[in-house]
């Protein structure tokens, strides 16, 4: 029955077989996964994950690449490149709007992403603290789903462990707060004797246990809540008229492929484990390839000194990778043999480009794009921007994008109605169509891929000059249809000139070489994008930011611009910019002497 719980250790309420994966996900994002961590079920897999035994015996940890934390924080970088927007459309939309930001809610939230990605989920739990709406963050590792509803977990316990050392001794304390819809349930009796019953309702039952062991939860001691945990709770239970759970359960958007009935979220490189490990593999023996390359020899054991001695007191001759110098047995001591040279050869390209080969299969499990996670020799790098908006990275960042939109409507809904239950001033109803929330582009596009892409279309009829230049000159439509325009009447007059010069041209050199320029002429107009290119350059010329000569350059070298008509080019946006200033300086001329006025004539 819900909230008569009969539990004496953790592992009876985390039995979930996720947590296991949670725990491994846990301890990778946080750096280092030690095999005593590993739960038994998968030591067979991940035991020697960073920690193995070497030749001598002796314990060792690997080297790592992090990836977890890496990779993770490259998401959620890609995902909050700007802040989002919230907005409410009701009649009280601004007072919702000032509780979220107290609490901080939007850099909370991503602050809390890189973990909700690592380990597959988070919660979000409200409460009241001085009659104000408090939103708390608690991890995925402190809560286990007990209700749910295909998705939609409905109850579940918040588990807090802390360990105080009282008169010298180590006691473990454990706060578990459930939350959970309760049916006609015989509920358990206060420590002041009074016997709790009640029908259907949300309740809230709070349990503390102290213990000398980390096993066990021990006996109950509610009476230490405050000292221990810092707050207090008036009742070990209490019914509340919540018509929806105060808490919202966030799984990350990848289905749970290890434990197909649970409830639970699953970390987003739970399937690339395998990868990762073989990852740190390669970057820890390309870390050892500068000792293994170093000068060596081999000297006789006869004539060389005992290396140490054992647990046992026993003298040993060990093979240590890390020496300079190592002791072997020869079968005599001839000179010859006494002293030999072992060093290796570096293996430092070939193990980068294996790591390399294996960051790809890293990026393939986790939803990136190959090649967005690369060793550069000293250290792993991430990809500075995504090249088109198809790319399995964007397809990612846009997948979880939007279940935070999905998470954070339904959790706003579920902040008015706790508000409106635990206050006299009602925030009203809302639904989800009230709200609107704009994740900003923050997908970084390769803006010389993208322009590119933009001209060929431009060539195949599929988009405009002036679109080209609202795009990429941030020019609104009028400016750039305007821009346009005057473009295309200079072209239109310059090719009326070009005509003229030729109809009244002799020879048929004359003919030929008009006929070419004025197929340049057409060639150039036919291409949109060539135009903007060269109305930039002639703009920076008119600035002052490129010379005459390399103002013609540009438009020759790149441009293919015949240079008669790139002087004439120059020349006329020239002739037109000096007008434009004569005639500045003859107003303002005016303004500073201004005609008398005249005279009327005497009558």
């Amino acid at each position: 029955m819900p909230l008569k719980h009969n539990y004496t250790s953790l592992e009876q309420i985390t039995h979930d077989r996720s947590w296991l994966w949670l725990r491994i996900n846990k301890c990778l994002y946080s750096g280092y996964l030690k095999a005593e961590d590993v739960p038994t079920d998968l030591f067979f897999r991940f035991g020697d994950f960073h920690e193995y035994t070497n030749g001598d015996g002796d314990t060792e940890f690997r080297k790592t690449l992090g990836l977890h934390k890496a990779t993770s924080e490259y998401i959620t970088k890609s995902m909050f490149g700007e802040l989002p927007e919230i907005a409410i459309d009701t009649a009280k939309g601004d007072m919702i709007l000032d509780i979220l930001k107290d609490n901080d809610f939007l850099e909370n939230e991503i602050d809390m992403t890189e973990t909700w990605i690592a380990l597959g989920a988070r919660i979000k739990m409200l409460y009241k603290e001085n009659g104000k709406t408090v939103i708390d963050y608690i991890e995925a590792d402190e809560f286990q789903p007990t209700q749910w509803r295909g998705k939609n977990i409905t109850g579940g316990v918040l588990i807090t462990i802390r360990t105080e050392i009282i008169d010298g001794v180590a006691w473990h304390y454990t706060l578990l707060q459930w939350h959970e819809w309760g049916k006609d349930v015989p509920l358990e009796i206060a420590e002041d004797g009074e016997v709790l019953t009640s029908k259907d309702g949300y309740f809230i039952k709070t349990e503390v246990y102290k213990s000398r062991t980390s096993e066990n939860l021990g006996t109950s001691c509610f009476k230490e809540l405050q000292n221990i945990f810092g707050f207090k709770v008036q009742e070990i239970q209490a019914k509340y008229n919540f018509e929806m759970p105060i808490f919202q359960y966030t799984r990350v958007p990848r289905k749970n492929n290890k434990i197909l009935r649970s409830p639970m979220g699953l970390g987003w490189f739970t399937n690339a484990l395998d990868v990762a490990k073989s990852c740190d593999e390669s970057f820890d023996s390309l870390s050892t390839e500068i000792d293994l390359g170093r000068k060596k020899v081999a000297v006789s054991a006869m004539n060389a000194a005992i290396e140490g001695v054992d647990k046992a007191g026993e003298s040993v001759k060990r093979f240590n990778r890390k020496k300079r110098a190592y002791l072997l047995e020869f079968d005599n001591d001839d000179p010859k043999t006494i002293i030999q040279d072992i060093s290796g050869e570096l293996r430092t390209d070939k193990i980068t480009l294996a790591l390399n080969t294996q960051l790809d299969m890293w990026d393939f499990k986790s939803g990136l794009s190959t090649g967005t996670t690369r060793f550069d020799g000293k250290s792993i790098v991430t990809a500075t921007q995504v090249s088109t908006e198809s790319s399995e990275s964007a397809k990612t960042i846009i997948l979880l994008e939007n279940a935070l939109i999905k998470d954070w409507k339904q959790f706003i809904i579920k902040l008015v109605h706790f508000h409106n239950i635990t206050n006299t001033e009602d925030l009203g109803e809302i639904t989800e169509d009230d709200i609107t929330i704009t994740f900003h582009d923050n997908i970084i596009i390769d803006e010389n891929l993208e322009k590119e892409v933009f001209r060929l279309e431009i060539e195949a009829g599929i988009r405009t000059e002036w679109e080209y230049r609202m795009t990429f000159l941030n020019e609104t439509d009028d400016e750039a249809k305007a821009f346009i325009d005057e473009i295309n009447k200079f072209d239109d007059e310059f090719i009326e000139s070009e005509e003229n010069n030729e109809e009244s041209s002799n020879g048929e050199s004359n003919n030929q070489t008009n006929g070419t320029e004025r197929e340049n002429v057409e060639a150039i107009i036919l291409n949109g994008a060539q135009i903007t290119s060269a109305v930039q350059i002639i703009e920076s010329f008119n600035k002052g930011e490129l010379s005459r000569n390399g103002a013609l350059e540009m438009l020759m070298t790149f441009l293919n611009i015949p240079r008669e008509k790139a002087i004439i080019m120059l020349d006329e946006e020239n002739k037109k910019k000096l007008e434009a200033d004569k005639a500045t300086e003859n107003n303002n001329a005016k303004k500073d002497n201004p005609l008398p006025h005249p005279k009327k004539d005497d009558k």
